[in-house]
């Protein structure tokens, strides 16, 4: 069984409050509350871990993800999302803004977003229902790239350049339950996911 919710990247945080706009961390409780409830975003009591994350684009590579271990939390305030600012996939690295950590899965994200400069959300849930049934039929990175490697990021980031869409969704075989979906904005992966329910 592989480790989750550790942070395995290098980060470089200066633990100040950051300025997010009130609308996307509107734009983002709403969306999480709904995959919360859903139990695609959560917490997991008995090994003090979270679960799923989200992160939605500002300019440029600038983008906003939840923080590290927030899946307990209901709704989410500037204090619990971090600002991702400046990245390196082969060098492991990020540099945020925020009180807490940037998520583990921050590099999911990075590479996504550099792969397509027209997707501005990225979503990662956990659900057993949808990766059993979708194993072998959608998008997928194989079993031998793990979580929270620069390995998965530099496939995650292979597979959006190739297939070259804006918006989608892709299995991890090695990250048991885990999926990313992305689009052009946070309401659009949400439709991405119901349509798999």
């Amino acid at each position: 069984m592989q480790e989750e919710g550790y942070i395995k990247f290098n980060v470089n945080n200066d633990f100040k409050q950051n300025n997010i706009n009130d609308i996307v961390i509107r734009d983002i409780n709403k969306v999480r509350k709904y995959l919360k409830d859903k139990g695609l975003i959560g917490y997991d009591g008995n090994a003090n871990v979270s679960f799923g994350n989200i992160s939605h684009r500002i300019l440029g590579n600038t983008f906003v993800i939840t923080s590290t271990n927030t899946g307990k939390y209901r709704f989410l305030r500037k204090q619990e999302l971090s600002l991702v600012y400046d990245f390196d996939i082969k060098r492991n690295s990020i540099s945020s803004n925020g009180m807490k950590l940037p998520s583990s899965e921050t590099l999911s994200h990075v590479a996504i977003y550099l792969a397509n400069q027209n997707v501005n959300a990225v979503i990662h849930i956990h659900s057993e229902y949808l990766w059993t049934k979708y194993f072998n039929v959608i998008s997928s990175i194989g079993e031998e790239f793990l979580y929270g490697t620069t390995e998965l990021s530099e496939q995650i980031f292979k597979k959006v350049s190739s297939e070259n869409k804006s918006k989608g969704i892709i299995l991890f075989k090695g990250h048991e339950n885990g999926l990313i979906v992305f689009a052009e904005d946070i309401f659009s992966a949400k439709q991405i996911i119901d349509s798999y329910f």
